[in-house]
């Protein structure tokens, strides 16, 4: 975080939970104030401030009684979003269903094959009558 820039080193903190939040699922405890300064070498007080202003001015983490910071919990779904999400699944599974009759199409043909190469080479083995 010592990069020699004028910005507050909240803000390198606060840059650096972004990216750590981004790849939590929800609900998801950070790492507690304390550990997280030692593995920045910063002050706990610098520290501390970033994760409030995460939670307080960006909405992005919320925290307990105890002080222990965590990712959002998962929101519920809008009607909408479920009614998309449905749609989507009733694409996928008619895709499915194709896909299935296509592969049982493929394998009856494979199938069938190797009896009709079959008889081809015994009719190239058996050479016409003159």
């Amino acid at each position: 975080m010592g990069d020699g820039s004028q910005e507050p080193a909240y803000k390198g903190v606060m840059a650096e939970l972004r990216e750590l939040i981004a790849d939590l699922p929800p609900d998801t405890e950070l790492p507690s104030i304390r550990a997280k300064a030692g593995e920045l070498g910063l002050g706990v007080a610098v520290v501390r401030r970033a994760y409030e202003k995460l939670r307080d001015d960006e909405g992005l983490l919320v925290s307990n009684q105890g002080g222990r910071f965590f990712t959002l919990p998962p929101r519920p779904l809008e009607p909408d979003e479920i009614t998309e999400i449905m749609r989507r699944f009733d694409v996928l599974t008619g895709e499915v269903r194709t896909l299935a009759e296509r592969v049982a199409a493929l394998e009856s043909a494979r199938a069938a094959a190797p009896a009709s190469s079959a008889s081809r080479s015994r009719r190239r083995s058996h050479p016409a009558a003159p």
